[in-house]
């Protein structure tokens, strides 16, 4: 499937997110790190046979999720260009009034990233914010609000590539 999907589309797309949460058992079963490295280690190695400089990045985790990170980059860190993870924490934003938690989280992938795989960049696939979050519900201004300064702090680290919100 990988290699007949990268040879109809490869001409066209530049960067490939290989699955969707693979950390979440709503995606992947079962969710762990080691269930995922074949699909991980086959799609690059076929998507980079065809095309060597696209970017192959690993299926968003569903939040930075530090377990299951630290065993892809440590053991197939090699099997994906950038770290790619999924972030949904205005629960938390408005609950707290400010981005700590979400601080604490990403410079604990951070320090994973810079001890396995040193200089690579981290994407964010889906920054978003549901209308019904901790209990909270959350109104249209509260999202603008959310995500205009989450997407002003997120990229204000050097070390985060890009940013998409969902």
């Amino acid at each position: 499937f990988i290699d007949l999907v990268s040879a109809r589309y490869g001409d066209y797309v530049q960067t490939w997110e290989i699955w969707n949460e693979p950390d979440s058992k709503d995606f992947l079963t079962p969710n762990d790190p080691w269930n995922f490295k074949q699909l991980m280690t086959v799609a690059y190695d076929t998507i980079k046979s065809r095309y060597p400089d696209a970017i192959v990045l690993n299926g968003g985790l569903a939040s930075p999720n530090p377990a299951f990170a630290e065993v892809m980059l440590r053991e197939y860190g090699n099997k994906f260009d950038a770290m790619n993870i999924h972030i949904y924490q205005c629960g938390n934003y408005f609950k707290d009034g400010d981005f700590r938690r979400l601080d604490r989280e990403m410079d604990g992938l951070k320090g994973l990233i810079d001890r396995y795989k040193p200089g690579t960049q981290l994407w964010v696939t889906e920054f978003g914010c549901s209308n019904f979050t901790l209990g909270i519900d959350v109104t249209a201004e509260m999202q603008r609000d959310y995500l205009q300064k989450g997407m002003f702090h997120l990229l204000n680290k050097e070390w985060i590539e890009r940013v998409f919100i969902y």
